[in-house]
């Protein structure tokens, strides 16, 4: 299992001040991530993983085929997801925002992703992001009208330098930490416009 950018322990806190046990939870991008099972195990229960690789789907449904079949895996397009509207009380981006980024196609490609992610998730739900870029830049990016989310963002060490006493020569100029984003989605359409008044 490969765990992109931060583990389920390091943002375990986070997370769970969104979320109740009854909450529906959809990781987008999940690979081979083991924060579903991590959340599963703490009793968060209705877990989809979403990811494009039908090879890592497969073998994750073998692989969880005994857990309750509310932890789910499904193969699946961020940016044009089978899922009802309004559905997720939580979305879990690890990676996925910024993989997006690459290309001539990016900024199409995320702009796809971004009103997928806004039209499942649940009014007053939260997409939650972890990114290797700035939190200003992400915050352009997210709090667009058409989304409808209210953006905060902070940041988190990187686990790999916080546990350095000392750093190597071509980590001087890595960015120390990862910006994790908050961006909760309003209960109506109509406080954009209150906001705009």
């Amino acid at each position: 299992m490969f765990e992109w950018y931060q583990r389920y322990n390091h943002l375990a806190e986070d997370i769970k001040s969104l979320i109740t046990k009854e909450s529906e939870i959809l990781i987008v991008g999940c690979g081979s991530s083991r924060m579903g099972e991590e959340l599963y195990d703490e009793g968060y229960q209705l877990c989809t993983n979403l990811d494009s690789c039908s090879v890592i789907i497969r073998h994750l449904q073998e692989k969880y085929k005994d857990k309750n079949p509310t932890f789910r895996f499904q193969e699946g397009d961020v940016r044009a997801m089978e899922f009802p509207s309004d559905h997720f009380d939580l979305v879990i981006d690890k990676a996925l925002f910024d993989s997006l980024q690459c290309g001539e196609s990016a900024p199409k490609n995320t702009h796809k992703a971004l009103s997928e992610i806004s039209r499942v998730t649940k009014p007053g739900g939260v997409y939650f992001m972890v990114s290797f870029l700035p939190g200003p830049a992400l915050a352009t990016q997210l709090d667009k009208p058409e989304y409808h989310w209210t953006v905060s963002h902070s940041k988190i060490a990187k686990p790999y330098l916080a546990n350095k006493l000392t750093l190597n020569p071509e980590d001087k100029n890595t960015p120390k930490e990862h910006t994790v984003v908050v961006a909760k989605k309003k209960e109506t359409v109509m406080e954009e416009g209150e906001e705009n008044k």
